[in-house]
């Protein structure tokens, strides 16, 4: 035993020698070539101080060139690294700020229309100089030397003179970053964003594939598609898909999916389906792993699917909101929009119960808010006609809404007219009983109103599609060569309700036609010149957003009445029934009801409309039976709606309204409170307040 231990002692030991004998030769290997590498670079550093001391005409001794040199350039490393740092720490100020605007304060952005100090987290507001100074972390600047250390930023937010009255607000963010005396001032412009920027927007898509033969879009297209099977119900409407379809074709001769400059395509989706040639994967499962079969590959196959390329689509993005109500627009006909709070609520409240309580009709609001209001309509509505006072001189910019109801048995016609050039709104009214008495009044109020027409009921019969929306949006005042005065709408219902649209919108200074080839429907293919290239219309055409619960394109036209005596009466009215008639023969419509039994006259088989359309829950067609292809749906603005809707019975045709992006509707709703810069820009010094 006492032999083994010995042994096996003397083993240990002679490991041990051995094992310190090569850590001994390893630390002088380390050790040599650790002093090989310092003369090397002390070489360098005499090399590059005895160019220097050449280059500098030969004053000074070369190894104090070199030394001085070196120090210099580790000075200039030094500075360029906090310099760096300095801009890093402005950015993120910036961003911070944009986080705060976004998720900080609630649904409204900022009231103030003064200089602020934004509430950063972490960071200590300054009210003299009205900043906020946060300390910064190596991780907040993304450094990326971690010796540099004391970072901060300091935050100042300029909000636009016109956000009292503006749709979008917008924002002047300046941020100093500052690292051991190093500073960058950076001054950024955000605006809030708004949904009249895409040219398509669904928030639950059902899964169907874009067949680019028939459908294109020309300005930037936004799909959430929600999984509904993992979130809550969206107005009631669950979809089941989970994947957005892109058909796509090689044919040479086919059109991409999405045209033009500004076309682009994004969505929430985890991954495409891909349609090549108009043929997907044969399983009708949508597995994730199947989408990929007959992904585009090459650039020119990418320009297949969108003009400028492959960078144009991108899926895996965000999702944005949408508006759940049409309160904004609710609030903003009153003079409330940005109201808050109990008190505010109770003046909204109260004005909006006297309105009701003078029963069906027309209210001017524009004198009842601080930042005024517009139009409010109490009860359903017939039919809206929209038109000029004239086609030509200062009556091309005056805008008339024409608005007929029925109140019991009686019909109310109410004429509102907006004269920029005069600076009046007037209303004027007349109701007619079954016998055919009248009874009429008026009202006058200074300026013009903000641009919302709210209704709290339906616009059009939801049952027939009779009556709804049509007509001509007016001229922009404009004087010399600049818009004094746009002429811009929106239309909006309360929530839940509809609107029917029941023929043409249209712009008085209308889009060029494109003088080239006719499609196979006999329209101009493209249907417009670009609109860079139409100067006339980006200056005098008026705007126009419709927002509803449900928006509706009609099959039949307004002037589709009841056959009987005193039809004129009601005729573009809308009414369903003839109240001076006893015949039940006359108290409605008949097979008329059914499209194929109308005069062709009365059949609308094509509409046009030029507006940013927003349904808040599905865009639908009545007459789903139709199956003429000259039925044909053309919305040139924003087509834009949450859970989808059923159109497959017309036609569609969506072109983009461009001027819409950063001119939307008044009051149309923004995308949450999302905000998109306008201009970025780095400066020495910070404004004065």
């Amino acid at each position: 035993m006492k032999n083994q231990t010995m042994q096996e002692s003397g083993t240990l030991s002679t490991m041990t020698h051995s094992q310190t004998r090569q850590s001994r030769i390893a630390r002088s290997g380390v050790a040599a070539v650790a002093i090989m590498v310092m003369l090397l670079l002390l070489l360098a550093v005499m090399l590059i101080g005895a160019v220097a001391v050449t280059s500098g005409g030969g004053s000074g001794t070369s190894s104090g060139g070199a030394f001085e040199v070196a120090s210099r350039g580790m000075r200039g490393t030094s500075a360029r690294i906090r310099s760096a740092t300095a801009l890093n720490a402005a950015e993120a100020g910036v961003a911070m700020t944009v986080q705060w605007l976004t998720i900080g304060t609630g649904k409204q952005p900022p009231s103030d229309l003064t200089a602020f100090a934004p509430d950063l987290a972490g960071g200590t507001k300054d009210a003299a100089t009205k900043t906020t100074l946060v300390g910064l972390s190596d991780a907040d600047v993304q450094s990326s030397d971690s010796g540099v250390l004391g970072s901060e930023c300091r935050v100042r937010v300029y909000p636009s003179a016109a956000n009292a009255d503006a749709v979008l607000k917008q924002y002047l963010i300046e941020s100093e970053g500052i690292c051991q005396g190093q500073r960058c001032v950076l001054q950024v412009l955000v605006q809030q964003t708004s949904f009249s920027k895409y040219a398509f927007f669904e928030h639950c898509w059902n899964g169907g594939a874009w067949n680019s033969d028939s459908r294109s879009y020309d300005g930037p297209v936004h799909i959430n598609n929600i999984n509904h099977n993992q979130q809550t119900k969206v107005n009631g409407i669950t979809r089941n898909a989970n994947i957005v379809g892109l058909g796509w074709f090689t044919d040479s001769k086919k059109d991409a999916i999405f045209t033009g400059p500004d076309s682009t395509f994004t969505t929430s989706a985890p991954q495409i389906k891909w349609y090549k040639d108009n043929n997907g994967p044969a399983d009708t499962t949508q597995d994730l792993a199947a989408c990929v079969v007959n992904k585009p590959t090459t650039d020119a196959e990418w320009k297949k699917v969108a003009t400028t390329g492959k960078q144009s689509v991108a899926w895996g993005q965000p999702v944005i909101p949408v508006p759940e109500n049409n309160e904004q627009q609710r609030f903003a006909v009153l003079g409330r929009f940005g109201a808050s709070g109990a008190e505010a609520n109770a003046e909204i409240l109260a004005a909006e119960t006297a309105i009701k309580t003078k029963g069906v009709g027309v209210t001017l609001c524009n004198a009842q808010g601080e930042n005024g209001g517009g139009v409010y309509i109490n009860g359903d509505v017939q039919q809206v006609t929209l038109a000029p006072a004239g086609t030509s001189g200062a009556d091309r910019t005056v805008q008339t809404i024409t608005v007929r109801q029925m109140n019991g048995l009686n019909v109310r016609t109410s004429v509102i007219t907006v004269n920029p050039a005069t600076q009046r709104t007037t209303l004027a009214w007349t109701e007619r009983t079954p016998l055919g008495a009248t009874t009429s009044g008026s009202d006058m109020q200074s300026g013009t109103t903000n641009g919302v027409v709210y209704v709290n009921g339906n616009v059009g019969d939801q049952g027939t599609g009779l009556g709804g929306i049509e007509g001509v949006v007016a001229d922009n005042y404009v004087v010399g060569s600049q818009i004094e005065k746009r002429i811009s709408l929106t239309i909006a219902t309360a929530t839940g309700k509809s609107v029917n649209l029941n023929g043409d919108i249209k712009y008085l200074t209308a889009r060029t036609e494109n003088p080239g080839k006719l499609d196979e429907y006999g329209d101009p293919k493209p249907p417009y010149i670009p609109e860079s290239n139409d100067p006339n219309f980006r200056l005098n055409g008026g705007t126009i957003g419709i927002v509803a619960y449900n928006i509706k394109v009609s099959d039949r036209t307004s002037a589709c009445t009841v056959p009987g005596t005193n039809n004129q009466a009601y005729k573009q009215s809308g009414v369903l029934k003839n109240p001076l008639s006893t015949k039940p023969s006359e108290l409605d419509l008949g097979n008329a009801n059914n499209l194929a039994d109308l005069p062709e006259s009365q059949k609308l088989r094509k509409v046009k409309t030029q507006a940013a359309c927003f349904a808040l829950n599905t865009y639908d067609v009545f007459g789903k039976g139709r199956t003429t292809s000259s039925d044909r749906h053309q919305n040139m603005g924003c087509y834009l709606q949450v859970n989808g809707g059923d159109t497959q019975s017309m036609n569609m045709v969506r072109l983009y309204d461009n001027r819409l992006a950063n001119d939307p509707p008044p009051f149309f709703p923004t995308t949450g409170n999302r905000y998109q810069v306008l201009s970025w820009k780095r400066t020495a010094e910070r404004l004065e307040l």
